[in-house]
This record gives C-alpha cells, structure tokens and sequence, in this order.
C-alpha cells in the first residue's frame, strides 16, 4: 500500500470526482447561465474566439466588466459540440474540475517526495479537494466554471515552476545534468504560458506570485537546510 502506483491514484480520483459530481450533469441552465450562454449570440460562432482576445466580445458585453477570454472561448467551444444542450456544458466543467485534481496530486507527490507514503498522503489531499462541497458551485453551475478553470492554470502553473526550480527529493535526480538544465528554462517558460493562461481565466490568479515566494523562500529553504543535516 505504501508504494501504490501514481496511475492508480489518478484513477481512483478520476472516478470518485466523478460519482460525486455525476447527478450535475443533468442540470440546466440557471442565473447567470441565462446572459452569458443561452442568450448569448456571440458563443454561436467560433469565429468569435479571436474577438474575446481582442475584446469585441466577451463578458464585459454580457455581464459585468471582466476580461475572461478564455472562458468565453470554452463557451464557444461548447456550444459548437453541443448546441444548448447543457448536458455537454456540465461534462467541460467536471472535466477541467478533474484535470485540476489530477495537476494537484502531482504537485503534492513532489513536495512529499522524500517521505515514504508521498502517494498516499497525496491521494488523500487530492480527493479532500475535489469533493469538498465547497467546489459544488464551481462545478455544477455552468458560469461557475471560471473559478475551476483558474484553479487548473494555476495548478499547471505552480508544478512547471516546481519541475523548473528542481526538486532536491524527487526521483531521478541524478540524472544527466545536462538534460535536466536544457530543460529547466523550457519548464519556466510552459509555467508563465498557464500562468498567463489563467490571467485571462480569472483575476484571482495574481496571488500566485504569493504562492511562488513562500515556495522559494520557506519550504525550499526549509528542505536545503534539511538536506545539509
């Protein structure tokens, strides 16, 4: 048990995620769901995608000022798929609820790297965080699916970072130095894409810089000092 498999770990949360957020699938469409897609005419055309960037089109038009490209986009995907159908709208939210969940364990894997049940200890985060019910709007409301998407990028974000930076305890550290230096640039640079990614997601996602200076300066710090006893 102690050396259970990654593999099964993702499978085990892709499918407890899914039970307990099954029954949102057959939601309709409720509040804001109204203006931003079902009369939202701009989402009927894909050709549409590029003026969310653009700012032609977008939320600020709909509902409220915000810039949130990319959400607007996953809109327009959907609707190209699906139509109105909102059953495919709520499958696109537990997907990217999934994936975040999934990017989660793989962060705290890393971070639990050097301890013996790091897989255990971060199946048990992973699916604490994907069934709190606090995440029950985030999923099974259509227009809550901007704080999941933002959740996903940050996630995304942060374990670039984490590969970008190195860990001191993580298998395979001994790996040919060359490899492991051409790589790490490649790393910050896919890190600053999904951070950039979820700027235009969510505004939240400026306190990542937060999240990267306590990374960098207490636990990073915290496990050089341990690695020198």
């Amino acid at each position: 048990m102690s050396r259970i498999k990654p593999i099964y770990c993702y499978l085990i949360i892709i499918v407890i995620s899914y039970i307990v957020f099954y029954n949102s699938l057959y939601n309709e469409f409720v509040f804001d769901d109204e203006s931003v897609i079902v009369n939202n005419a701009s989402i009927q055309n894909t050709d549409n995608i590029v003026k969310y960037f653009s700012g032609e089109e977008g939320f600020h038009k709909v509902i409220g000022k915000y810039y949130r490209p990319i959400v607007s986009a996953s809109y327009a995907v959907d609707f190209s798929i699906w139509g109105l159908d909102p059953y495919g709208f709520h499958m696109t939210n537990l997907i990217i609820h999934i994936i975040a969940c999934l990017l989660l364990f793989k962060i705290l894997s890393l971070l639990f790297s050097r301890y013996k049940y790091r897989n255990i200890f971060s199946l048990f985060g992973a699916l604490i965080f994907a069934v709190h019910p606090i995440h029950t709007e985030a999923v099974s409301w259509i227009s809550g699916r901007t704080d999941s998407m933002v959740s996903m990028f940050f996630f995304a974000s942060f374990l670039f970072y984490i590969k970008f930076t190195g860990n001191p305890h993580h298998e395979g550290h001994e790996n040919n130095k060359h490899t492991e230096t051409s790589g790490n640039f490649l790393y910050l640079a896919v890190s600053l894409l999904f951070y950039a990614f979820g700027l235009l997601s969510k505004e939240m996602i400026v306190t990542m810089p937060v999240i990267i200076f306590l990374y960098d300066f207490v636990y990073r710090k915290k496990e050089r000092i341990s690695g020198r006893t």
